[in-house]
């Protein structure tokens, strides 16, 4: 049986909806013949995964690892370029250990809608547009791997409110983009 580790933040853990309405439910309903771990973590940075993936790596001997996350670098003002380079080490281990990654870009956040629901202070334009800079960063870095991304940056639209919960989480509506962009990469994979 294949071992599937989704690794990220908040939106992997499933954050502020029910667990049946998350994407990592949804795969793993799609998939049930496979076995699937989720290791998200709200509030975790691309340095928490790369700082866990080997102990992730020797607990659950995963064939897959799907990593999602960079969102929370960014609402903590830390750098692109090393929220790419934890992502480099991530996808150099897993690769080394005969793991196949599949890469996602974090979605934007709705400005209007996480202004009010989450954080007052944040600079979401801000972030949304380092997102979109670490998204081309993400899709380069994994075609000179030959490794699946997914883009979930483009799939997001800061103006549609039902997408989310609070601006910057998930709604059961989002959840199902998420599921439904990976779903094309995990065929292909399996």
């Amino acid at each position: 049986m294949k071992t599937i580790l989704c690794i990220g933040d908040s939106i992997t853990y499933g954050y502020g909806i029910d667990f049946k309405e998350s994407w990592f439910y949804l795969i793993k309903n799609e998939y049930k013949e496979y076995k699937f771990i989720n290791s998200g973590i709200n509030g975790d940075t691309t340095v928490g995964m790369m700082n866990r993936l080997t102990s992730e790596i020797n607990l659950h001997s995963p064939d897959i690892i799907i990593l999602l996350g960079g969102s929370n670098d960014f609402l903590c003002n830390r750098k692109i370029s090393d929220a790419l380079d934890n992502i480099k080490i991530i996808i150099k281990e897993s690769l080394e250990k005969n793991i196949i990654p599949i890469i996602l870009s974090p979605p934007k956040m709705s400005e209007n809608m996480a202004i009010k629901r989450w954080d007052c202070y944040c600079n979401y334009k801000n972030v949304n547009c380092i997102i979109e800079s670490y998204e081309k960063e993400l899709q380069n870095i994994c075609k000179e791997n030959s490794i699946k991304f997914v883009n979930l940056t483009k799939e997001f639209n800061e103006w549609n409110e039902d997408l989310y919960t609070d601006g910057v989480h998930l709604s059961y509506e989002g959840n199902c983009i998420v599921y439904k962009s990976l779903l094309n990469s995990l065929k292909s994979t399996l």
